[in-house]
């Protein structure tokens, strides 16, 4: 039998454009401002991420769907070898643009430490971003 699991979402608005919001999420340079070190971030090209999180663990996946500069959905692998799925939207809306982070198949377990370093995260995005 599976493990239970749960799923989350975030929605941020900015005033950038989406291609400010594409490039702070795609490039390795600007990822490891707000995401991780880059260890492996190729996200435009092989597809493979591999990242070292400031707790010491490292996160690895691929892209599962790309549409720039709106989509990027990453098979994601904690240290721990627990998979799920991150989905990102960016969508513009009038003069900001919001982005949807969709945390999905986490063992139900994680859930909650999962929201807890997204909203983290995420606060980092924006202060790289703005």
């Amino acid at each position: 039998m599976e493990s239970p699991s749960c799923q989350l979402r975030l929605t941020r608005r900015f005033q950038a454009s989406a291609e400010e919001l594409w490039h702070a999420l795609t490039d390795p340079k600007r990822v490891g401002r707000w995401l991780g070190r880059p260890l492996r971030f190729d996200v435009l090209g092989s597809g493979d991420i591999e990242l070292g999180l400031p707790d010491g663990t490292t996160v690895t996946g691929s892209v599962r769907k790309l549409d720039p500069p709106h989509l990027l959905e990453l098979d994601w692998v904690d240290g721990h070898g627990e998979s799920s799925l991150v989905r990102i939207k960016v969508v513009p809306e009038g003069k900001v643009t919001v982005m949807v982070l969709d945390h999905i198949r986490i063992q139900e377990r994680l859930g909650m430490r999962y929201l807890g370093w997204w909203e983290l995260t995420l606060d980092r995005f924006t202060a790289a971003v703005q």
